[in-house]
Formats: C-alpha cells, structure tokens, sequence
C-alpha cells in the first residue's frame, strides 16, 4: 500500500476550501451560460446588444465608434467601455453573435468569482460563496450575457471596486488606491446609471452627479426618479420630497441630452 503524495489534489481541496468551491461555482455558472445561450441561439438579439455587437465589429475594423443602425454618424449613445473590450476578441476573428455571447458568458463567470471575494471580504466565506452562486444562477444576471450587454462588465467592476474599497480599509495603500481610483473610472466610461433623490440626497449631492455628466462626458445617461420599496432599509431613511426628485431626473436627462448634442 502506497501513502497517497501530500501534493494530491484531495489535500489541495482541504487546504483549500474556499478557491475551490468558488471554482466549482463560476465553472457551473459559466456552463450554465453556454447552454442558455446554444438553447436560444436560433432568437434574434436586439436592442443595446445590437449596437454593443456590431459598434465592436466596426472599432475592430478600424471605422471608429460607427452607430451600426448608421455608420455615416459617430455612435455617442452608450458609454465605450464595453464596446471597446468587446473589440480585442474580435480583432482575433470572435465576431459572430455566439461567439460574443461567449466572451460575454467569461466576463459574467469573473463576476461570480469577484461576487465571492468581495462578500467573503466582508462577510466570511460561507456568506461569499452563498452570493456566488446566487450570481451564477440568477436568470436576471445570466440573461445579459445572452444578450451582449455591458451590465456583466459593470457587474465585474462593482464587485472589484467592494473588495479593493474593504482591503483599503484594513489596510491603506497607495497601490489600493490608485487600483480603485482605476476601477472607478472604467466603471465611468462602462455604465452611466445614474439615480435622483435617493433618500438624504441634498442639493450639494445631486450638483456633484450633474457634475460628473460634465467631467466625465457621460452622453446616454440611464436616469432613474428614487421610489421606495417597502420593506428595504431605504425606505426607512429621511425622504426626498417627491417635486424634488422630479425635478432632479429632469435635469439630469437634460444634462444627457445637452451632452449628446455636444457629440453631433
């Protein structure tokens, strides 16, 4: 009988409990993607991922950020980011709808990996690997994949920017810093959501979010007035007067649309 070598992977997994589970999970989430996308492969996609998919064709051929619905005009109504990264795979020949959806699908299982460590980073990790896989299975998160749209990436960036903000906080580090500071700003040119009259918003904090439009050239801005839900912690904070929130997702989107024109 021979002793089993103490560099099995059996010792591995003990060891190892947390990286290996997590694995388990984003390899799982990310067949669960591909199945999902070969079951509708025959359904056409539209919409954002339309323009996500052939605005990176375009870039990938050298036609610059091309409106695909008009190639003669310059596309100003999604922020590059996405597009941009889509681009890399395809100047290496990924470029059918499948195949994207599969660059998407890798994208969103590093999103369940980066879910699992910044919720273990600030809950433990039994919480972190109970969020992975809720991201690996949740038919709201993996339907974007499918469709070729930026919010994986967004997703991807949010998680990072948790679990680089928690480790600033335990340790505080130039390098942490900058790296955040870097996130932030890809998440900038990646998802322009932007929300009016969350509860205690004062008037200084909604001039800051007019003013990031501004700075960061933010065009197509996805505008949201806060409504409460009952039963969320937000519901239970100090209100906005509602006129208020109003006219705050008005100025706003005319904040947008000032951009947009700008581009034209």
């Amino acid at each position: 009988h021979m002793s089993e070598p103490s560099g099995s992977l059996r010792d591995y997994l003990r060891t190892h409990r947390f990286s290996s589970a997590l694995g388990l999970i984003a390899i799982a989430g990310l067949i669960a993607r591909v199945v999902y996308a070969v079951l509708l492969r025959d359904y056409e996609v539209g919409g954002d991922g339309f323009r996500y998919h052939f605005g990176a064709i375009f870039l990938a051929e050298g036609e610059g950020f091309a409106n695909p619905l008009n190639p003669e005009f310059v596309d100003t109504g999604h922020p590059p980011g996405w597009t941009i990264l889509l681009a890399l795979p395809t100047t290496l020949g990924l470029r059918t709808w499948f195949e994207h959806q599969i660059v998407t699908a890798v994208v969103g299982s590093a999103t369940i990996v980066m879910v699992g460590v910044a919720t273990r980073k600030a809950f433990g990790s039994r919480v972190g690997l109970i969020a992975a896989a809720l991201t690996a299975l949740y038919p709201n998160i993996v339907l974007y994949e499918r469709e070729v749209l930026s919010e994986p990436l967004a997703m991807l960036g949010i998680a990072t920017m948790i679990w680089l903000a928690y480790a600033f906080i335990a340790r505080p580090r130039a390098g942490l810093a900058a790296a955040l500071g870097a996130v932030l700003g890809a998440l900038a040119v990646t998802k322009s959501d932007l929300i009016a009259g969350f509860p205690t918003e004062t008037e200084e904090m909604f001039a800051n979010s007019l003013r990031l439009v501004e700075d960061c050239g933010l065009t197509w801005l996805h505008v949201f007035p806060y409504s409460p839900r009952k039963g969320t912690p937000a519901a239970r904070m100090p209100q906005v007067d509602g006129a208020a929130i109003r006219d705050r997702a008005a100025r706003l989107r005319a904040a947008g649309d000032a951009a947009v024109a700008r581009h034209l």
